[in-house]
């Protein structure tokens, strides 16, 4: 934080700190790097320098919500609950496929709409999985010195995508859920990709219908599952359930 004392910075500029994939990085320096900017933050409103002359710092962090929900529940860093949160939903596989078609053609290469869609559906429209899709696909086709990407180019993509998936995201995402949230996301994966009926995971759990409500409650605030119509319950993550049946 040295640096806001620093003459490269002008009148009137500050430090912006971005840290991306939250959910791979330490908890612990995570919550160290937040309360540090609060520090500086605190420093510079107690300072007599003039608001003009002030030099600002800001953090941006990008990553899983229950990594985000986490941050905001520290105690340390109860000051983040006042930051301004964005949450990124699934995209319209419309809209995929028209992003994939665009910026195929814009790259030199070709994909017919069929496959276009196909990709898209793949994705599920899940921001990250779109952008895995769209790079792996691309890739199968450079790699046979090709300029139109096949349907076998979007099925090896796919495939790629997912194994990339399931290290960066659906690790992660189990790795901060606790043993009781563990044993409601199994129970519901024996149903996977398809919805669960609520009450079949009180069944399988051998737990009480006020447990599962207590852990559906947990598991939707994390953006780890989401309501599917009456009664039932859905992955919100793609590939999840798959990625537990795999364990």
């Amino acid at each position: 934080m040295c640096w806001l004392g620093s003459k490269k910075l002008g009148k009137g500029k500050g430090i912006l700190i971005t840290i991306d994939e939250t959910q791979a990085a330490s908890h612990d320096d995570l919550v160290a790097i937040a309360t540090a900017v609060q520090h500086v933050i605190a420093d510079a409103d107690e300072s007599d320098t003039p608001d003009e002359d002030k030099k600002g710092v800001a953090i941006v962090f990008a990553g899983l919500p229950y990594m985000i929900n986490d941050l905001l529940d520290n105690e340390v860093t109860t000051f983040l609950r006042r930051a301004l949160r964005r949450e990124l939903d699934n995209v319209p596989l419309p809209d995929v496929k028209n992003a994939f078609l665009e910026t195929v053609a814009d790259s030199g290469k070709t994909i017919s709409g069929e496959d276009a869609l196909e990709a898209a559906r793949q994705s599920e429209g899940y921001p990250y999985m779109v952008q895995l899709v769209g790079y792996y696909m691309w890739q199968s086709a450079q790699r046979r010195g090709s300029d139109v990407i096949t349907a076998d180019d979007v099925s090896t993509g796919v495939s790629d995508a997912l194994l990339a998936f399931d290290d960066a995201v659906c690790a992660p995402a189990l790795d901060g859920t606790t043993s009781a949230e563990r044993l409601f996301l199994a129970a519901m994966a024996k149903d996977s990709p398809n919805p669960t009926q609520v009450g079949d995971i009180a069944d399988r759990a051998r737990r009480s219908r006020s447990w599962v409500s207590k852990y559906r409650a947990v598991l939707i605030k994390d953006k780890l599952i989401r309501p599917a119509g009456h009664g039932q319950l859905e992955f919100a993550v793609p590939h999840l359930g798959q990625y537990l049946q795999s364990l």
